[in-house]
C-alpha cells in the first residue's frame, strides 16, 4: 500500500546514502524544492517528477513507492549481465536503427559492430 510518507523519507536517505542534498537532488530533477513536503502532506507529485528522481537516485519507481524493497529492481537482468536503463535506452535506439536497414545494412552493421568487438578486446589485453 502506498503511503506517502515513506515515499517521501526514501526519497531523503537515499539522497543522504549518496551524499546529494535533497535541494540539490530536487534541482537537478527539475522539481520544486518543496515537493518533499507536498508529497509528506499526500498533496502527491506528478509522475514524471517521480520518474526523475528515481533516475537521479539510480533507483526504481517502486523501491520508493515501497513496492519492493529492491532499490535496483529497475535494472534489467539478463544471466550475467545487468543493463542500466540508460543502457536499455541505447540498446533500443541500436535496434530501432538495425529494424529499418534492408538485409545488406544489416549484414554491414553486424561486420562493423564485430569488428568494433574484436579491436575492444584487442585493447583490453
Amino acid at each position: 500500500m502506498y503511503v506517502a510518507q515513506e515515499l517521501a523519507e526514501r526519497i531523503k536517505k537515499l539522497a543522504r546514502e549518496q551524499g546529494i542534498g535533497q535541494g540539490e537532488l530536487l534541482k537537478k530533477c527539475g522539481c520544486n524544492t518543496n515537493i518533499l513536503n507536498q508529497i509528506s502532506e499526500e498533496k502527491g507529485i506528478a509522475s514524471f517528477s517521480l520518474a526523475k528522481i528515481a533516475d537521479e537516485l539510480d533507483c526504481s519507481v517502486d523501491y520508493l513507492l515501497c513496492r519492493t524493497e529492491n532499490p535496483d529492481s529497475h535494472n534489467t537482468h539478463t544471466g550475467d549481465i545487468t543493463i542500466s536503463p540508460y543502457e536499455d535506452r541505447q540498446l533500443a535506439s541500436i535496434i530501432k536503427i538495425y529494424e529499418q536497414l534492408d538485409d545488406v545494412g544489416k549484414a554491414r552493421l553486424l561486420v562493423a559492430a564485430d569488428e568494433i568487438n574484436r579491436n575492444n578486446r584487442q585493447t583490453q589485453e
